[in-house]
Parts: C-alpha cells; structure tokens; sequence
C-alpha cells in the first residue's frame, strides 16, 4: 500500500471531511480504482490500515468479480502485516448462520443462505487469515440489515467490516444504526 507525505503531513483538503483528531492521524490516503480507497492511522498503540470497497453485484460477470478480488489482493499484498486492516464497505454478499467448519465467519449471519458473492467474500477472508465481523454479533434484523429494495419488500446485509484474526478482540460490536 503506497502512502503520499510523511506521517503527519496532511494532504490539502482532508481536514473539510476529518476531524482534527483523525486529520492529525492520518498518515495518508490512496485511491486505488472507483471500487477502493486506503488511508493508514497512526494511533497510541497501533498503525491502522483501512480498506474501503464497493464490490460488484450479484449480477455482475465472473471476470468482474474475479478483477475486483484480485485487485484486492494486490492491496492487501501491500498492507503492512503488522498494522491492524479493516476491510469495510458495501462488498454486495449476502452470509448465512451456517458456517461449514469455517471460522472465518461466526454464527450470525443476516441471510437465509450465502450467494456467490458471499462465497467469494468467504473464501477471500479465509486466505487472507480475516473475520468477517457483521457474523460475529448477535443483533436484531433491524440491526444487520443495510440495504432494502425500493418497493421496500426485501432488505439485506450486504455491507460488512472485515478484521485481520490477530486483532479479532479489537472489534467489540458491528451493528446498523437506523
């Protein structure tokens, strides 16, 4: 994962969008295509690598999928493996309860049953040592759930935080605000 500046070192304009707290923070920020941006964190304790993602629909062709996976992988190669990683955003998977011997995802997931995108999400934490956390907390649906079709008839979790295993117990909940 590249980063522009120095640690400290701010680049124009993020101060509109940041706190001062997170602006001093950050160390800085990447766009990597109209699907994913990085930014690192300097904390008290430790480093923070943030990826966000907006994957593509259930709809979308294999070979997008599989160019938006291995895009992520490459980031994912670049991230500093001592940093705490989150991966967060709208990744358009759906998970079930229904975990198959993994412990990649716990035992709450939002959805009837897993889709393809879901698999995929799964099998690239799995190989990425990552926990989808959305699956670890039990909530109400009105709590999981973050998309509802505009007839208003059917509502999903499709958007999930992802956390490296190392830094498991860092994450204390993950739930939808209304």
């Amino acid at each position: 994962m590249l980063y522009s500046g120095k640690e400290n070192q701010h680049t124009h304009g993020v101060g509109i969008i940041l706190s001062s707290t997170a602006s001093k923070a950050l160390i800085g920020w990447k766009p990597i295509n109209h699907r994913s941006i990085t930014a690192r964190l300097k904390t008290q304790h430790a480093r923070i690598s943030l990826i966000q993602v907006y994957a593509p629909t259930e709809a979308a062709s294999d070979q997008e999928k599989d160019e938006f996976y291995g895009q992520l992988q490459d980031v994912i190669n670049e991230t500093p493996k001592h940093d705490i990683t989150l991966m967060i955003g709208d990744l358009n998977a759906q998970i079930s309860s229904i975990r198959q011997g993994t412990t990649t995802i716990g035992p709450h997931g939002a959805a009837s049953a897993t889709t393809n995108n879901g698999d995929k999400l799964i099998a690239f934490c799995r190989d990425n040592n990552f926990i989808v956390g959305n699956t670890l907390f039990k909530h109400k649906s009105i709590h999981k759930k973050t998309w509802c079709s505009p007839n208003g008839n059917t509502e999903n979790e499709i958007d999930f935080i992802c956390i490296n295993k190392l830094w498991r117990a860092s994450l204390q909940d993950v739930r939808v605000y209304r």
